[in-house]
């Protein structure tokens, strides 16, 4: 995300589908531009921040 991929090229980059990296993808764009990893999986965790 810090270099301006989108998601689709993100997800063919480590060759896994959309559908996994999405859910992360959409959490960590809540947390730009710093994307923590500590509060993007919190997101996921929870669902809030």
């Amino acid at each position: 995300m810090r270099l301006g991929q989108p998601l689709e090229k993100i997800a063919e980059d480590l060759v896994e589908d959309v559908s996994v990296i999405e859910p992360i993808y959409r959490a960590a764009e809540k947390f730009a531009p710093d994307y923590a990893p500590e509060s993007v999986l919190e997101e996921l965790a929870t669902g809030e921040r």
